[in-house]
């Protein structure tokens, strides 16, 4: 397939947009034209008036890239009606800047509602704006957004959220490697995916070089399956036969990492190494509480040892937490609720197997490395995990993205 020239416009950004509730996903096409991924915490920190100089200059970790040190003056209608002209901080350097902690936004573990939520709106601009700096363009672009929901929210979603994004949106960067720099971003076209049914795509395409690609995994796909996608929030099962999508037996089930990262968190708080630091919370009448964000706490203590146990099978993970200046040993608590969590999934994709007859089902979705280690059982013939495995929570932005292009594609060619 021929290069797609019109990616590389200065003026030009093409995206897609999954925002969980731990953290929104954003894939874009770099200058070289190939996939890039964002990571952005779904946290932000309001009323971030402060001017750049008030706020602090380092965090308390090293490895924090400087850009996404992300602290924004965001213009946009889409935005609540009382901030349409506001400041913000974004993803962990809220946690890190909002010195009032009652400023900080975080999702629930059960949030449902996605089109219109305040913190999935702001997280999916800044993401846009820092995908157009970090790919070099020009100081206003023209965006097709793909973005998505779960099946349920999605079925019922009214033309005016679903366009909610539509128009000009202004982003200056207040501080960090893009200080000063605003980019006007101006969203011409929305398309609404439902999170799972995409999915394929990522599994069956790639872009490399500017040009669409069939990866190795593609022939491994049968005509009839199913895709699993295990979300923060949400697990989305989507079917497709011979017609297609099975709208009518596609469905998502309120089931999500979200609360038992919470749940390994809030025990992980009770461990004997932490009996003094409790100690300090109680003294000034405050509930003790791991001050991380869920997407920092995963990417600190939990995320490392997956990926050793991905790279090494036989490898027995250790996880540890720190807070403050004392470490413990969360591994049985880890343990506890990512086995349950594990569970709860496998008795949902075992019953839609019997329920709808499917010969196979992909398993998809940052919840397939959380419990990794237990659902590892149910790979075989049948139910297939993606090959590269450790980028499971980035198929579904990829996967909007590659549907945005093909949708491009189309429009230009009709237009031609």
């Amino acid at each position: 397939m021929t290069k797609l020239d019109f990616l590389f416009k200065k003026d030009y950004l093409i995206a897609g947009v999954d925002s969980g509730n731990i953290s929104n996903k954003i894939t874009y096409i770099d200058q070289k034209g190939n996939v890039v991924s964002l990571n952005i915490a779904s946290i932000i920190g309001e009323n971030a008036e402060t001017t750049a100089e008030d706020m602090p200059d380092e965090t308390r970790d090293k490895l924090f890239p400087d850009d996404m040190i992300l602290h924004l003056h965001i213009k946009s209608n889409a935005l609540p009606k009382n901030r349409t002209n506001a400041y913000y901080t974004v993803g962990e350097y809220a946690q890190i800047a909002t010195n009032n902690k009652d400023n900080l936004r975080e999702t629930n573990s059960d949030a449902r509602d996605k089109l219109g939520n305040e913190i999935h709106v702001v997280t999916t601009l800044a993401g846009l704006a820092l995908a157009a700096w970090k790919s070099g363009k020009g100081n206003k672009v023209e965006v097709p957004l793909s973005f998505g929901l779960p099946i349920e929210e999605a079925k019922q979603a009214s033309a005016e959220k679903i366009n909610l994004y539509k128009g000009t949106h202004e982003i200056t960067a207040v501080k960090g490697p893009y200080k000063g720099e605003t980019i006007t971003i101006n969203i011409t076209d929305v398309q609404l995916n439902v999170e799972g049914v995409t999915s394929y795509l990522a599994l069956a395409f790639d872009l490399v070089d500017g040009e669409v690609v069939e990866t190795e995994f593609s022939s491994q796909i049968q005509n009839e399956f199913a895709i699993a996608d295990l979300g923060a929030g949400t697990l989305d099962l989507a079917l497709y036969d011979e017609n297609g999508l099975n709208s009518t037996k596609s469905t998502n089930y309120s089931i999500g990492t979200n609360k038992y990262i919470d749940s390994i968190m809030k025990e992980a708080a009770s461990l004997k190494e932490f009996d003094s630091i409790r100690a300090r919370f109680e003294r000034v009448g405050k509930t003790p509480k791991i001050s991380f964000t869920r997407e920092e706490f995963m990417r600190k203590f939990i995320k490392p040892e997956i990926e050793k146990m991905i790279k090494k099978p036989k490898y027995t993970p250790v996880f540890k937490a720190t807070w403050q200046s004392k470490t413990g040993d969360i591994t049985k608590i880890v343990e506890k609720y990512t086995q349950e969590y594990a569970e709860e999934v496998k008795d949902k994709i075992i019953r839609y197997f019997v329920d709808t007859n499917v010969g196979q089902m992909i398993i998809v979705g940052g919840g397939l490395l959380f419990a990794h280690q237990y659902l590892e059982e149910l790979k075989d013939e049948d139910c297939l995990f993606p090959p590269n495995i450790e980028e499971a929570s980035f198929f579904t932005s990829k996967a909007y993205l590659l549907k945005n292009i093909i949708a491009e594609i189309e429009k230009q060619t009709i237009e031609a």
